[in-house]
């Protein structure tokens, strides 16, 4: 090979169309390497001049051309020829020309324009320029069968493989060849005239005036290529009879004479006969130029049976689907029933989605009503508030009244037994002196003590006098006032609190009286005074129960009930003589609470035990010490201290329970301190009973029988009037615990209408919830309810459409294949008789060219 041809072959090589064809080799099944050859040990791939070798000699190429179009005539033949490897490369790139030309002609509808290649070149020189460039024409339409066939998945997946510089090359080739107005092709089966636009019929005229010309110019080359061939084998022909003129010898001319004039006779007839057979070959070939056009023609109807055959085969596939969508029309019948069933059970659905808003209406309705019970449930609630405050309000008077009352009670108290006192001193007072002539000095009695103590009393009484008057004002300003507390539904004054006397004289009166004294009195009443107290303790009691609120309103109103339920009165016995054992009686039966309880009215009198505990009250309220109140006890010689030591306790327990009950902590701790003190006091009896006995002797011996009767004639008036004191009182108390009970029970009736009211608000609102949770269950019902029926209903819409669309495309299948049916046979006819026609022209045209050349040969030899 010359050294310039070598570049040439490479950079064919390493073009695109050698890459993606010698890529092929693998996807045929082929080697790269040729048959015959084995590559010895350590050499190295193929070399250029192999490699073109191999692509050019036309066998991969045929490989390649059945994969594209296995179903063309010929078939995949490949020739070994034993002639020589230039005698069957030319006859396999020959081969390859008719195949792939048939191809396009046939499957493609295109008509190759380029000029066949020069099958000599390529067999005889293939490294040469022109062989390279033919070799190229041929490639690049095999590119363009590829991406065009039934198997172009495979070769543009191929394609896609290689480098993207290599697959811009292969796509601008195949744009060249697919496209019929680059000039490469011609489509056999143009568009109508009516389906272009005037622009675009004006650039198809040119693209094919163009071809037309390139054609009409590769004619006229051909023609002159043809003239100058028969001209080169002219200048033979006459020098053949001249020839034989010299060869005779000159002695026999008139035989050589005789044998000219037979040859020219059979020249003259041999020309005669060649010109009859130009005129036949003129005729045969004027007749062949016939059946060529003829064999066009049957060939484009043959391609538009084809066409036609292929789009039967489409419709057949078609009516193969249809037949199939036929097969499942019972199971869409089957789902359109099951569609009906399930639309009748929506319009089941339906029904009761009405009814379900018929209730929705009542429930509604009664959702109003039960919002206005709801409203008028929470005016009452609010009136409930009001009332409650009110009720807050009421007690607190109440609890204030209560205050008042046991202030007012107190201070009846001493003043009922400063009048006692008052009275005894007027008595003492009016006592004859100690030197009259009635009465005779007791034996062992000092005079100078008896004046001390005349001038002492003397002192006191005058003090006591003074005092008198002023509660005997106040007390006439107490009774001054029309009920004697404020109304109830008013904000309580402060100057509704009567201040207490001071009660100090009355403890120092009290230590002056003895017990005989006071036993005295005790014995003109009778038992029958003392019979009232446990019946006042027990109401004071149950007024204690019934009145828990009261105590825990105010601290400062609760403290002075609480010190009143420590206190004892003085001596129960004097208590139960005078009136005011019969105002505190009075009281203690109107059951006005706790402030009135002692623990003597819960416990019999005991004698001493009760002095001690009166002392303590005594002193306890006036502010004194404990000790001082101690000093003004006087203990019955005959009591026991055995005895009154745990009954001291026990009301001292009594008094700590009720403490507690309260849950005050003031009066808790008053109450722990008495008993603390009252502890110390117990604790040692023996050491206090001789004083008791020195301090009480002098008073026995004044007091005993010195009553005048007209000195306890004049306090009568004062006690009856005391007696109606108390008795109006009394009415004032249970006209008062009357009003009370009336508030209690309102505010009983109240509280219990609004526990009434919330039950039926708590009622109304989970029959509300109640129902709006039904009502919400009952919506989503129906709006699931509702998406089955329009799911139901699509369906049924897109199943009538399927079927109706199935019956259409069932019929047209049908009438098509029955048209089919009918125009098959015409033409399979028409295709038969065609191929039988192009078989026959094919034998005259080869029996006409045989002829011609026999001739011709004839004529050649004649010329020779």
């Amino acid at each position: 090979m010359d050294g310039g041809k070598g570049p040439r072959i490479r950079d064919f090589l390493s073009g695109s169309l050698a890459s993606w064809a010698l890529g092929l080799a693998g996807l045929v099944g082929e080697a790269e390497e040729p048959e015959g050859e084995e590559e010895e040990e350590g050499e190295g791939p193929l070399c250029p001049e192999k490699r073109f070798l191999h692509l050019s000699d036309g066998a991969l190429l045929l490989r390649v051309l059945g994969v594209i179009a296995p179903s063309s005539r010929g078939g995949p033949r490949m020739i070994r020829g034993h002639d020589g490897p230039a005698a069957w490369r030319v006859w396999n790139l020959n081969h390859l020309w008719g195949r792939l030309r048939d191809f396009y002609q046939e499957e493609l509808q295109l008509l190759i324009l380029s000029p066949p290649p020069d099958l000599q070149a390529l067999g005889f020189d293939p490294f040469s320029e022109e062989a390279v460039e033919e070799l190229e024409g041929i490639l690049r339409l095999l590119l363009g069968a590829s991406v065009q066939c039934e198997h172009r998945e495979l070769f543009i997946r191929h394609i896609r493989g290689l480098s993207l510089e290599v697959q811009s090359e292969l796509a601008a080739a195949i744009q060249e060849v697919t496209q019929p107005g680059a000039g490469l092709v011609l489509a056999l089966a143009g568009p109508e005239p009516g389906e272009l636009a005037p622009p675009e019929l004006e650039m198809l005229s040119r693209s094919l005036v163009g071809t037309l010309l390139r054609l009409a110019r590769e004619r006229d080359l051909g023609a002159q290529r043809l003239a100058e061939l028969l001209l080169e084998r002219q200048p033979a022909a006459p020098l053949l009879p001249e020839a034989p003129a010299r060869t005779p010898p000159e002695g026999a001319s008139h035989h050589l004479a005789l044998q000219l004039a037979n040859t020219k006779a059979q020249l003259r007839r041999v020309r005669q006969e060649l010109e009859e057979k130009a005129e036949l070959l003129l005729d045969s070939q004027v007749e062949v130029q016939g059946l060529e056009a003829e064999v066009r023609r049957l060939r484009q109807e043959a391609q538009a049976l084809s066409g036609q055959a292929k789009r039967a085969e489409l419709y057949r596939e078609e009516a193969e689907a249809l037949r199939e969508r036929a097969g499942r029309l019972p199971r869409l019948q089957e789902e359109l029933r099951r569609c009906r069933e399930r639309l009748q059970a929506a319009e089941a659905c339906k029904g009761r989605l009405e009814e379900e808003r018929v209730l929705s209406g009542a429930l509604e309705a009664s959702k109003a009503l039960l919002e206005e019970q709801l409203e008028a449930a929470q005016e009452r609630c609010a009136r409930l508030h009001e009332t409650q405050r009110e009720n807050l309000l009421l007690r607190t008077r109440l609890g204030e009244a209560h205050a008042e009352l046991d202030s007012l009670r107190l201070q009846v108290d001493q003043l009922a037994e400063e009048n006692v006192e008052w009275e005894l001193e007027v008595q003492r007072s009016l006592e004859p002196a100690p030197g009259s002539p009635g009465e005779a000095p007791l034996p062992g009695a000092a005079p100078s003590l008896h004046d001390e103590v005349r001038e002492a009393e003397a002192g006191r009484l005058r003090t006591l006098e003074r005092e008198n008057q002023e509660l005997r004002g106040l007390l006439r300003m107490l009774q001054g006032q029309p009920g004697g507390q404020p109304p109830l539904l008013e904000e309580p004054s402060e100057d509704s609190v009567i201040p207490e006397p001071d009660s100090a004289p009355q403890t120092r009166l009290a230590s002056d009286r003895g017990p005989q004294g006071l036993a005295g009195q005790a014995g003109d009443e009778g038992p029958q005074a003392l019979d009232p107290a446990p019946l006042a303790s027990d109401s004071a009691l149950e007024g204690l129960a019934e009145c828990p609120q009261a105590s825990a309103l105010d601290p400062k109103v609760v403290e002075r009930p609480l010190q009143a339920a420590v206190m004892v009165p003085v001596d129960t016995m004097a208590q139960e003589s005078g009136p005011a054992v019969e105002a505190q009686e009075s009281l203690k039966k109107a059951g006005l609470g706790a402030p009135l309880q002692t623990p003597a009215s819960v416990a019999p009198p005991q004698g001493p035990e009760i002095k001690i505990q009166a002392q303590l009250s005594l002193g306890g309220e006036t502010g004194e010490s404990v000790p001082e109140a101690l000093g003004l006890r006087q203990e019955d010689p005959e009591s026991e201290p055995g005895l009154s030591e745990p009954r001291l306790r026990g009301q001292l327990e009594e008094q700590e329970t009720l403490g507690q009950r309260l849950d005050l902590p003031k009066g808790q701790a008053e109450a722990r301190e008495h008993e603390q003190k009252l502890e110390r006091m117990v604790g040692d009896p023996a050491q206090q009973k001789p004083q008791q006995e020195l301090a009480g002797a002098p008073g026995a011996q004044t007091w005993e029988g010195r009553i005048p009767g007209e000195i306890l004639a004049s306090g009568v008036p004062e006690q009856e009037a005391l007696k109606e004191e108390m008795a109006r009182l009394r009415r004032e108390a249970e006209a008062l615990r009357a009003e009370l009970e009336a508030q209690a029970w309102r505010l009983e009736a109240r509280g219990t209408e609004a526990a009434r009211l919330s039950e039926e608000l708590a009622q109304a609102r989970r029959a509300e919830a109640e129902a709006h949770r039904e009502v919400e269950a009952q919506a989503r019902e129906l709006a699931r309810l509702r998406e089955a029926v329009e799911a139901a209903g699509r369906e049924l819409e897109a199943a009538s459409r399927e079927r109706e669309a199935l019956a259409e495309v069932l019929a047209a299948t049908g009438r098509e294949r029955r048209q089919w049916e009918r125009e098959a046979p015409r033409l399979r006819a028409r295709a038969e008789a065609a191929e039988e026609l192009l078989q026959v022209l094919q034998s005259e045209s080869r029996r006409h060219l045989e002829e011609a050349e026999r001739e011709r040969r004839e004529r050649q030899a004649l010329q020779e």
